[in-house]
């Protein structure tokens, strides 16, 4: 469970207080300046080709062996003679400056079978290498023990074999399901296929043979929510353990040449002793991750060549629901669906996905969260087909938050005075996604683009009145959403894009009955001979015929600049939003959006994540307060003028007891456009990491007045009083058996205190079996927060809120092969919030100035008419089967239970934490099955 406060609490650390993590912020201005005027001169020698120093010392001869036979392999290159491997207790030191390694791969007629056994007479015929440097713990030095690759290509896929000597360390093969991180050794491949030095694919495999992978942009980011469909396999040896992979070209994008050259890095994980060995040796104090990769060469006459690949899936579904007051219907129901995805590489770079009426059931639901704040939860994508690439669309302003679409719509407003009466007859489900599609990759040789489309059928659910017929009311209407962005390179190290994105609605009247549905809008009686209205799903009235909902668009440009070294980068982006038809909307600040608005924001970040000790960032953001990005795009608030800066000192070699620190200074400064101050919060923060793998973190913010002017929903402003809040947080080490972390957040002002505290136990009894724990407890006191209208005509009812919630969450799997996987969740959640000590404030607005509420201006006031407390009970659990019953092909089996009631109190009721409520709400559950087929053609 997260729990999130309110959102003065603006620095880097919000591990606690927000869903949405900020990346550590580094980049100190001042020398981000003179680093940018250095980095257009010429660039220096060792920059500018592959040659380099020698490699570090390795293990003499390049012998290895078969592992099933200990026969040794005969070699096609010469080899290079070493001296001996020091002991593990020693490793050599290393030069401070290891160039770019290359390795060649051969050509192999005849591929090698993929079992992990490297016996296949075919690896003998590619050179191996062993260039591998200590990144952690010994930075720079030699690996305890050896570690080499080698690559064979293919006419349809690139092989990676890597050996993994390992005699004094006990290895750690630990089974879990695909993308899943977990404490055990592994190897990781990364392939720089457009030998740009900003983008990579890169494929891992632990050694219990568990695959992963994830997608490298911008030379530094990384998503770890890419998936493809490729091989690996592992196997034990007398020495160790090796890894085999198979990599087909249609994953990776490249423009063939007749003789290419690839970026390419190899990483070693070893989980006992903890140490961290690469390929290309990147020292942790150098900026960059893509740009400082070796070269993989002799790939010579790669055939291209066109692959289409599809994936139909059909499911099966059965739905128990139980009573509720709220509903109309219960009882058991059933439904059948099918749909297909289909990849498509145009050309060698540009590749087309698409998908017909997607489901993702599969999915696991979000986590329940107490939100205190007044801002929108950012949640997690989850959904493979719009994880997939998200690299292409992502720029610093988040103009895309694919969770818009298709997505299940609130409730709609219904009639429930007499004579109608309205109950829903079922809850919104998901929207209906017929198409979208994705089109992303280069357009030239400095040329690049990403588009996605998206349309979504009309929702609708079915109203039951009083008496007479059923109807159906439409909750949403039809949409197509659209991105497109198109980049420019610029040089090696900078870029500049333009972009746009839009969401179109089709309502009834405006668009061909085809697109809208039949279901519309209904009728409100006009008062005293007035025409009659219609209800808008969100309960607002307008004109019969009139939109309820409109259409945005985002136009924009983004770029960014990174040194050559990789020490320090400037981004940025400034958008232009503007909206048509549709009624007006109220934000909570109090700003009102029309049709034909339009308005401007913008974003400037300048970082500096290089050096050996002295990192930073000093960024600012500013958007006017009729910006509207959030009908496809993601933006916390707009009517915001923001600057921050943060210094952090750290250091990344060990001494006395620790392994690396970092310790940071931030300042933030927040304001609207009224001139009232969001935030000022000034923090130092610390975190080490210890030599038995224990962190600890702590931190302290001191926080001055501000004003919540989001906290009534018409622009009035409510005083926040000063605060100074700490974190602390200590993990265990993460090797151990049963592993461990606690987060205590203790936050005190002068009229309340916020205290929280996150535990975390992850359990391994044993290899098939992880177990984690998670718990949560909540509390705020103290506090006045807006409780309703009070009993004047300009009076706003407050109250002092007592608010509380309890989470227990559990987690599992079960993996019989890296293939079979048993998962298991479930989310217990209790939260209330009572208010008490109710107060009033008659402040009005004067001369265009904000309507503010002091709070001295509070004075005491009688209860409201309306109980404002709030309870919240729910059980949610989802069990999932997953078999990858052949490569990419997958069947689903799932049953999940839904609970979630909002508890209506009566008058003079108090809200409490009553787990008696679970057994009287009602529940949904939904048992499935889902097949999909893999088909390249």
């Amino acid at each position: 469970m997260r729990f999130l406060l309110p959102a003065a609490l603006d620095y880097p650390r919000r591990v606690i207080l927000e869903t949405r993590l900020r990346r550590r912020p580094t980049g100190a201005a001042a020398t981000i300046l003179l680093a940018v005027a250095a980095s257009w001169g010429p660039r220096p020698a060792a920059a500018q080709t592959d040659s380099a120093p020698a490699p570090p010392p390795t293990p003499s001869g390049m012998t290895t062996t078969d592992p099933s036979s200990e026969r040794p392999l005969t070699n096609s290159a010469p080899e290079r003679s070493s001296p001996p491997s020091p002991s593990p207790a020693a490793p050599a030191p290393l030069p401070t400056s290891v160039g770019r390694p290359r390795i060649a791969a051969a050509r192999a007629r005849t591929p090698p079978a993929v079992d992990g056994a490297l016996n296949d007479a075919v690896w003998a015929s590619a050179t191996p290498s062993d260039a591998f440097v200590q990144k952690f713990p010994d930075e720079g030095r030699s690996p305890v023990e050896r570690t080499l690759v080698r690559v064979l290509y293919g006419d349809d896929a690139l092989y990676v074999a890597v050996e993994c000597e390992q005699r004094s360390a006990p290895l750690r093969a630990r089974l879990t399901r695909r993308d899943r991180e977990i404490e055990s050794d592994y190897v990781r491949v990364a392939i720089d296929s457009r030998s740009t030095g900003t983008s990579a694919f890169e494929f891992g495999v632990n050694a219990a043979g568990v695959l992963y992978d994830s997608l490298r942009y911008n030379d530094t980011e990384i998503s770890a929510d890419w998936d493809e469909a490729w091989e690996a396999r592992t196997a034990r040896t007398a020495r160790g353990w090796t890894a085999e992979m198979r990599i087909p070209y249609r994953i990776l994008r490249f423009d063939a040449a007749p003789d290419m050259a690839w970026g390419f890095q190899v990483r070693r994980y070893v989980s006992a002793r903890q140490e961290t060995d690469e390929w290309a040796f990147i020292p942790r104090a150098v900026g960059g991750e893509v740009s400082h990769y070796g070269r993989l060469t002799g790939l010579r006459d790669v055939p291209s060549r066109v692959e289409l690949a599809l994936r139909p899936f059909a499911l099966a579904q059965i739905r128990k629901r139980d009573i509720d007051p709220a509903i109309a219907d219960s009882g058991v129901d059933g439904s059948a669906s099918a749909g297909l995805d289909l990849a498509w590489n145009i050309t060698e770079d540009l590749t087309l996905d698409a998908t017909l009426n997607p489901d993702f059931a599969q999915v696991e639901a979000d986590q329940r969260v107490l939100n205190l704040t007044n801002y929108e939860v950012l949640f997690p994508e989850l959904r493979p087909f719009f994880l997939s690439g998200i690299d292409a669309y992502s720029t610093p302003i988040q103009v895309l938050y694919t969770r818009r679409i298709g997505l299940a719509p609130p409730w709609p407003a219904v009639r429930t005075d007499a004579p109608y009466g309205e109950r829903l007859a079922d809850v919104p489900g998901p929207t209906t996604i017929p198409f979208a599609a994705k089109l992303a990759g280069t357009l030239g040789p400095y040329w690049s683009m990403s588009a996605l489309t998206a349309m979504t059928a009309p929702n609708s659910v079915e109203i039951a009145p009083a008496t007479g017929p059923r109807e159906l009311r439409l909750t949403e209407p039809s949409a197509l959403y659209g991105f497109l962005r198109v980049k420019r390179e610029l040089g090696d190290n900078a870029h500049v894009a333009l972009l746009g994105t839009a969401a179109l609605r089709g309502e009834p009247g405006h668009v061909p009955e085809f697109l809208s549905g039949s279901a519309a809008y209904p009728s409100v009686p006009g008062e005293a001979g007035a025409p009659p209205s219609q209800l808008c799903p969100d309960g607002s009235v307008t004109e019969v015929g009139a939109r309820c909902f409109r259409n945005a668009f985002v136009g924009g440009v983004d770029g960014r600049w990174r040194s050559r070294g990789g020490d320090y980068t400037i981004k940025g982006q400034a958008i232009a939003t503007a909206v048509t038809a549709g009624p007006e909307q109220r934000l909570r600040d109090g700003t009102v959006i029309a049709s034909g608005d339009v308005a401007p924001g913008a974003l400037l970040d300048l970082i500096k994540d290089g050096g050996e000790h002295w990192v930073g960032e000093l960024y600012g953001d500013i958007y006017a307060p009729k910006v509207a990005l959030n009908d496809l795009g993601y933006l916390q608030r707009q009517n915001l003028q923001r600057l921050g800066i943060n210094i952090e000192y750290r250091t990344l070699k060990p001494w006395w007891a620790t392994l690396e620190t970092h310790t940071s200074l931030f300042g933030s400064y927040k304001n609207n456009f009224d001139g009232l101050a969001l935030a000022r919060t000034v923090q130092v923060e610390t975190s080490w990491k210890l030599r038995g793998y224990w962190s600890v973190l702590a931190n302290v913010a001191l926080m001055g007045a501000y004003f919540d002017d989001r906290e009534v929903g018409d622009g009035t402003a409510l005083e926040r009083a000063p605060a100074i809040e700490t974190v602390q947080t200590i993990s265990t080490d993460p090797r151990a058996p049963v592993a461990g972390k606690l987060t205590s957040t203790l936050q005190f002002r002068g009229n309340g205190r916020n205290v929280g505290f996150d535990g975390e136990l992850n359990l391994r009894p044993v290899s098939q079996l992880e177990l984690d724990l998670l718990s949560s407890v909540f509390l705020t006191d103290g506090e006045p927060r807006y409780a309703g209208s009070g009993p004047g005509p300009d009076d706003l009812l407050f109250g002092r809120l007592s608010a509380r919630s309890v989470s227990g969450t559990v987690r599992s799997t079960f993996t019989f092969t890296p293939r079979i996987t048993l998962q298991a969740y479930g989310q217990l959640f209790l939260a209330s919030a009572h208010f008490s000590d109710f107060s009033a404030s008659s402040a009005t607005r004067g001369d265009g100035a904000p309507r503010v509420v002091t709070l001295e201006s509070l004075q005491p006031a009688a209860p409201p008419a309306t109980n404002p407390d709030v309870e919240e009970v729910a059980l949610n659990v989802s069990v999932v089967f997953r078999w990858e019953y052949a490569l990419g092909s997958t069947l689903y089996v799932v049953y999940t239970r839904a609970q979630a009631p909002l508890v209506e109190l009566a008058e003079g009721a108090i809200a409490t934490l009553r787990p008696s409520l679970l057994g009287a709400a009602p529940a949904v559950d939904v048992g499935l099955v889902k097949l999909s087929y893999f088909l390249p053609l």
